[in-house]
Protein backbone atom coordinates (compact mmCIF):
# COMPACT_ATOMS: atom_id res chain seq x y z
CA UNK A 1 0.00 0.00 0.00
CA UNK A 2 2.63 2.20 0.81
CA UNK A 3 4.74 1.23 -2.18
CA UNK A 4 2.15 2.43 -4.28
CA UNK A 5 1.58 5.65 -3.31
CA UNK A 6 5.57 5.91 -3.62
CA UNK A 7 5.46 4.92 -6.84
CA UNK A 8 2.60 7.42 -7.38
CA UNK A 9 4.80 10.06 -6.03
CA UNK A 10 6.83 10.38 -8.46
CA UNK A 11 4.03 11.06 -11.54
CA UNK A 12 2.43 14.07 -9.47
CA UNK A 13 1.84 14.98 -6.11
CA UNK A 14 0.24 12.95 -3.24
CA UNK A 15 -1.56 13.74 -0.48
CA UNK A 16 -0.38 12.64 3.49
CA UNK A 17 -3.53 11.36 4.31
CA UNK A 18 -4.17 8.85 1.45
CA UNK A 19 -1.93 6.83 3.44
CA UNK A 20 -4.04 7.01 6.28
CA UNK A 21 -5.73 3.02 5.56
CA UNK A 22 -2.72 1.95 6.00
CA UNK A 23 -2.18 3.20 10.00
CA UNK A 24 -4.04 0.21 11.66
CA UNK A 25 -1.89 -3.20 9.64
CA UNK A 26 0.93 -1.10 10.19
CA UNK A 27 0.30 -0.87 14.10
CA UNK A 28 -0.64 -4.45 14.25
CA UNK A 29 2.74 -5.73 12.51
CA UNK A 30 4.42 -2.80 14.43
CA UNK A 31 3.70 -4.31 17.50
CA UNK A 32 4.03 -8.17 16.71
CA UNK A 33 7.75 -7.15 15.10
CA UNK A 34 8.33 -5.14 18.45
CA UNK A 35 6.85 -7.55 20.93
CA UNK A 36 9.67 -10.27 19.22
CA UNK A 37 12.49 -7.37 19.27
CA UNK A 38 15.15 -7.43 22.32
CA UNK A 39 15.43 -4.00 21.05
CA UNK A 40 11.71 -3.13 22.80
CA UNK A 41 13.08 -2.27 25.79
CA UNK A 42 13.99 0.75 24.36
CA UNK A 43 10.51 1.87 22.53
CA UNK A 44 8.95 1.83 25.51
CA UNK A 45 10.30 5.18 27.30
CA UNK A 46 10.64 6.68 23.54
CA UNK A 47 6.61 6.25 23.28
CA UNK A 48 6.42 7.85 26.31
CA UNK A 49 8.15 11.15 25.33
CA UNK A 50 6.57 10.94 22.41
CA UNK A 51 3.35 10.44 23.75
CA UNK A 52 4.40 14.01 26.16
CA UNK A 53 5.28 16.10 23.02
CA UNK A 54 2.12 14.99 20.99
CA UNK A 55 -0.05 16.06 24.31
CA UNK A 56 1.76 18.97 24.55
CA UNK A 57 1.74 20.29 21.03
CA UNK A 58 -1.97 19.45 21.08
CA UNK A 59 -2.79 21.71 23.54
CA UNK A 60 -0.90 24.28 22.30
CA UNK A 61 -3.20 23.85 19.09
CA UNK A 62 -6.31 25.09 20.51
CA UNK A 63 -4.81 28.14 22.66
CA UNK A 64 -5.50 31.60 20.86
CA UNK A 65 -1.44 32.18 20.72
CA UNK A 66 -0.99 28.73 18.24
CA UNK A 67 0.90 29.85 15.21
CA UNK A 68 1.54 33.01 16.48
CA UNK A 69 5.16 34.13 15.33
CA UNK A 70 5.43 30.80 13.02
CA UNK A 71 5.95 31.15 9.48
CA UNK A 72 2.89 29.21 8.84
CA UNK A 73 0.20 29.23 5.52
CA UNK A 74 -2.62 27.74 7.24
CA UNK A 75 -4.63 29.46 10.32
CA UNK A 76 -4.98 27.60 13.27
CA UNK A 77 -8.12 29.31 14.78
CA UNK A 78 -10.39 31.75 14.35
CA UNK A 79 -12.23 30.21 11.29
CA UNK A 80 -15.72 31.22 12.62
CA UNK A 81 -15.08 34.69 12.45
CA UNK A 82 -13.69 34.27 8.83
CA UNK A 83 -16.29 32.32 7.78
CA UNK A 84 -18.83 34.54 9.02
CA UNK A 85 -16.80 37.53 7.64
CA UNK A 86 -17.72 35.72 4.54
CA UNK A 87 -21.13 34.55 4.36
CA UNK A 88 -21.62 38.33 5.71
CA UNK A 89 -20.05 40.09 2.18
CA UNK A 90 -21.81 36.91 0.11
CA UNK A 91 -25.33 38.57 1.16
CA UNK A 92 -27.30 35.01 0.97
CA UNK A 93 -25.20 33.99 -2.29
CA UNK A 94 -23.84 30.75 -2.82
CA UNK A 95 -20.39 31.18 -2.10
CA UNK A 96 -17.61 29.42 -4.64
CA UNK A 97 -13.67 29.33 -3.72
CA UNK A 98 -11.53 29.23 -6.89
CA UNK A 99 -9.30 25.70 -6.50
CA UNK A 100 -9.05 25.38 -3.53
CA UNK A 101 -11.48 22.46 -2.06
CA UNK A 102 -9.80 23.04 2.06
CA UNK A 103 -11.50 26.36 1.69
CA UNK A 104 -14.95 25.60 0.46
CA UNK A 105 -15.15 22.72 2.96
CA UNK A 106 -14.02 25.08 5.69
CA UNK A 107 -16.35 27.47 4.90
CA UNK A 108 -19.26 24.65 5.24
CA UNK A 109 -18.14 23.80 8.30
CA UNK A 110 -17.82 26.70 10.52
CA UNK A 111 -20.71 28.34 8.70
CA UNK A 112 -23.66 26.38 8.62
CA UNK A 113 -23.92 26.70 4.54
CA UNK A 114 -22.79 24.64 1.84
CA UNK A 115 -19.47 25.80 0.42
CA UNK A 116 -18.53 25.39 -3.74
CA UNK A 117 -15.59 24.69 -5.82
CA UNK A 118 -14.72 25.87 -8.72
CA UNK A 119 -11.70 23.88 -10.99
CA UNK A 120 -10.27 26.09 -13.44
CA UNK A 121 -8.07 24.12 -16.09
CA UNK A 122 -5.10 24.63 -14.68
CA UNK A 123 -6.18 22.28 -11.30
CA UNK A 124 -6.58 18.65 -11.27
CA UNK A 125 -9.99 18.83 -9.85
CA UNK A 126 -11.70 17.29 -6.67
CA UNK A 127 -14.51 15.44 -5.42
CA UNK A 128 -16.72 18.50 -5.66
CA UNK A 129 -16.95 18.46 -9.11
CA UNK A 130 -17.42 14.46 -9.20
CA UNK A 131 -20.94 15.18 -6.80
CA UNK A 132 -21.55 18.07 -8.82
CA UNK A 133 -22.84 19.80 -6.08
CA UNK A 134 -22.69 23.05 -7.63
CA UNK A 135 -25.76 22.35 -10.25
CA UNK A 136 -27.99 23.84 -7.05
CA UNK A 137 -26.26 27.31 -7.69
CA UNK A 138 -27.07 27.08 -11.87
CA UNK A 139 -28.09 30.64 -13.04
CA UNK A 140 -28.10 31.73 -9.80
CA UNK A 141 -25.88 34.87 -8.94
CA UNK A 142 -22.61 33.69 -6.88
CA UNK A 143 -19.80 35.09 -5.04
CA UNK A 144 -16.77 33.97 -6.02
CA UNK A 145 -14.04 34.43 -3.41
CA UNK A 146 -10.06 34.79 -5.03
CA UNK A 147 -6.94 34.93 -3.43
CA UNK A 148 -5.58 37.88 -5.69
CA UNK A 149 -7.30 41.41 -6.36
CA UNK A 150 -6.82 45.15 -5.70
CA UNK A 151 -10.26 46.63 -5.45
CA UNK A 152 -10.82 47.30 -1.37
CA UNK A 153 -14.32 47.22 -2.00
CA UNK A 154 -14.38 43.66 -2.80
CA UNK A 155 -11.75 42.24 -0.03
CA UNK A 156 -12.63 40.23 3.11
CA UNK A 157 -9.89 40.50 5.76
CA UNK A 158 -9.88 38.98 8.87
CA UNK A 159 -7.20 39.08 11.54
CA UNK A 160 -4.56 36.05 11.05
CA UNK A 161 -5.90 34.96 7.17
CA UNK A 162 -4.64 35.71 3.85
CA UNK A 163 -6.80 38.86 2.38
CA UNK A 164 -9.28 37.04 0.52
CA UNK A 165 -11.61 39.27 -2.63
CA UNK A 166 -15.07 38.28 -3.87
CA UNK A 167 -16.35 38.90 -7.18
CA UNK A 168 -19.94 38.85 -8.00
CA UNK A 169 -20.86 36.33 -10.72
CA UNK A 170 -24.51 37.32 -12.21
CA UNK A 171 -25.26 33.67 -13.35
CA UNK A 172 -23.24 30.95 -12.82
CA UNK A 173 -23.09 27.77 -14.99
CA UNK A 174 -20.72 25.23 -15.10
CA UNK A 175 -20.27 23.24 -18.72
CA UNK A 176 -17.40 20.57 -17.33
CA UNK A 177 -19.89 18.15 -18.21
CA UNK A 178 -18.89 18.55 -21.83
CA UNK A 179 -15.79 17.27 -23.01
CA UNK A 180 -13.45 17.24 -25.80
CA UNK A 181 -11.25 13.98 -25.90
CA UNK A 182 -8.05 13.93 -26.39
CA UNK A 183 -6.61 10.76 -26.22
CA UNK A 184 -4.29 9.21 -28.43
CA UNK A 185 -0.99 10.23 -30.29
CA UNK A 186 1.18 12.72 -28.71
CA UNK A 187 1.05 16.11 -30.75
CA UNK A 188 4.20 17.32 -32.28
CA UNK A 189 4.29 21.34 -33.56
CA UNK A 190 7.09 23.56 -35.04
CA UNK A 191 7.86 26.72 -32.48
CA UNK A 192 5.36 29.45 -32.65
CA UNK A 193 3.42 27.99 -35.55
CA UNK A 194 -0.87 27.61 -36.15
CA UNK A 195 -1.62 24.62 -34.83
CA UNK A 196 -4.42 22.10 -35.97
CA UNK A 197 -6.32 19.55 -33.44
CA UNK A 198 -8.75 16.96 -35.22
CA UNK A 199 -10.87 15.44 -32.17
CA UNK A 200 -14.23 14.58 -30.47
CA UNK A 201 -16.89 17.21 -28.52
CA UNK A 202 -18.89 14.71 -25.75
CA UNK A 203 -22.13 15.92 -24.65
CA UNK A 204 -21.97 13.78 -20.76
CA UNK A 205 -24.83 16.24 -19.04
CA UNK A 206 -28.12 16.24 -19.06
CA UNK A 207 -28.70 19.00 -21.04
CA UNK A 208 -29.27 19.77 -24.64
CA UNK A 209 -26.36 21.96 -26.22
CA UNK A 210 -26.44 24.77 -28.73
CA UNK A 211 -22.82 24.58 -29.53
CA UNK A 212 -22.64 27.91 -31.25
CA UNK A 213 -24.38 29.57 -28.80
CA UNK A 214 -22.11 28.15 -26.03
CA UNK A 215 -18.51 29.20 -27.71
CA UNK A 216 -20.12 32.38 -28.41
CA UNK A 217 -20.82 33.09 -24.69
CA UNK A 218 -17.72 30.98 -23.37
CA UNK A 219 -15.07 30.99 -25.79
CA UNK A 220 -12.61 28.18 -26.02
CA UNK A 221 -9.46 28.61 -24.47
CA UNK A 222 -6.17 26.31 -24.43
CA UNK A 223 -3.76 26.37 -21.51
CA UNK A 224 0.45 25.53 -21.65
CA UNK A 225 1.62 23.58 -18.39
CA UNK A 226 5.19 22.74 -18.41
CA UNK A 227 7.81 22.10 -15.91
CA UNK A 228 5.32 23.53 -13.04
CA UNK A 229 4.42 26.85 -15.07
CA UNK A 230 1.45 27.73 -16.35
CA UNK A 231 1.27 30.14 -19.55
CA UNK A 232 -1.16 32.30 -20.25
CA UNK A 233 -4.19 30.98 -21.58
CA UNK A 234 -5.15 32.02 -25.58
CA UNK A 235 -8.31 31.29 -27.23
CA UNK A 236 -8.68 28.97 -29.72
CA UNK A 237 -10.52 28.43 -32.98
CA UNK A 238 -13.07 25.83 -33.30
CA UNK A 239 -15.35 26.45 -36.74
CA UNK A 240 -17.10 23.30 -36.19
CA UNK A 241 -18.26 24.00 -33.10
CA UNK A 242 -22.06 24.70 -34.10
CA UNK A 243 -25.69 23.10 -34.10
CA UNK A 244 -27.33 21.23 -31.40
CA UNK A 245 -25.62 18.33 -29.03
CA UNK A 246 -28.30 16.35 -27.04
CA UNK A 247 -26.97 14.45 -23.70
CA UNK A 248 -24.83 11.90 -24.39
CA UNK A 249 -23.99 12.56 -28.58
CA UNK A 250 -20.64 13.09 -29.79
CA UNK A 251 -19.20 14.99 -32.81
CA UNK A 252 -16.02 15.63 -34.34
CA UNK A 253 -14.02 19.04 -33.64
CA UNK A 254 -10.71 20.88 -34.92
CA UNK A 255 -8.66 23.39 -33.26
CA UNK A 256 -6.66 26.20 -34.33
CA UNK A 257 -4.00 27.42 -31.62
CA UNK A 258 -0.51 28.73 -31.82
CA UNK A 259 2.20 26.57 -30.48
CA UNK A 260 4.58 28.59 -27.48
CA UNK A 261 7.49 29.98 -28.98
CA UNK A 262 9.78 28.25 -27.20
CA UNK A 263 10.61 24.55 -27.35
CA UNK A 264 10.08 21.71 -24.64
CA UNK A 265 7.37 19.32 -23.72
CA UNK A 266 3.99 20.48 -22.93
CA UNK A 267 0.78 19.44 -20.94
CA UNK A 268 -2.13 20.83 -22.82
CA UNK A 269 -5.88 21.19 -21.66
CA UNK A 270 -9.01 23.22 -23.10
CA UNK A 271 -11.43 25.14 -21.27
CA UNK A 272 -15.13 27.22 -21.94
CA UNK A 273 -13.81 30.26 -20.75
CA UNK A 274 -15.51 31.52 -17.42
CA UNK A 275 -16.21 34.43 -16.04
CA UNK A 276 -13.02 36.64 -15.13
CA UNK A 277 -11.18 34.68 -17.41
CA UNK A 278 -10.35 31.44 -16.24
CA UNK A 279 -10.97 28.61 -18.29
CA UNK A 280 -12.85 25.50 -16.70
CA UNK A 281 -11.76 21.93 -17.12
CA UNK A 282 -13.48 20.39 -20.54
CA UNK A 283 -10.77 18.12 -21.94
CA UNK A 284 -8.12 15.90 -19.57
CA UNK A 285 -4.45 17.08 -19.85
CA UNK A 286 -2.67 15.57 -23.05
CA UNK A 287 0.94 15.68 -24.08
CA UNK A 288 2.27 18.53 -26.36
CA UNK A 289 5.75 18.85 -28.20
CA UNK A 290 7.00 22.16 -29.63
CA UNK A 291 10.16 21.68 -31.03
CA UNK A 292 12.51 24.12 -32.78
CA UNK A 293 12.82 27.74 -31.73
Amino acid sequence: FIGFFLILSFRGRVEANWTASAFVPLIILGTKALASNKTNRYFKPLSVGTAIVLIAARIYLITPVAGKGLNVNFPFSGWSNWAEAIKTKADSRPVFFSASYQLASEYSFYSGEQGFHFGPANYDGNQFELWNIDTAAFDKPIALVLPIGEDPKKAVSVDGFQTYYMYDIPAYHSYRNVRFDLEGEDRVSEANQVFELNTTISNHSTETIDLKKLTGERPIKVIFYIKGQYHPAQFVACPDCIGVLRSGESKPVSFAFKSPPVSGDYLIRFGFDFDLGMPEQNSEFVKFKVIGE
